[in-house]
């Protein structure tokens, strides 16, 4: 059993105009990876958390 929690969140990319998805898939990886080196920690309000719930490992 495992803990699913969806969220909504935006990643601004400062110099990268034209990206593709592929590109901006990747940028959201290594976010939610490593974090951001400018900022002091992760932030998110109430209205942002969409879901948690209980699912199975096979889902």
């Amino acid at each position: 059993m495992k803990t699913r929690i969806e969220f909504t969140a935006f990643l601004d990319v400062e110099g990268a105009s034209d990206m593709s998805p592929v590109d901006a898939a990747d940028w959201v990886r290594k976010a939610l990876l490593y974090g951001d080196k400018h900022a002091d920690g992760w932030t998110l309000h109430g209205s942002d958390l969409r879901m948690v719930e209980a699912v199975g490992d096979d889902e």
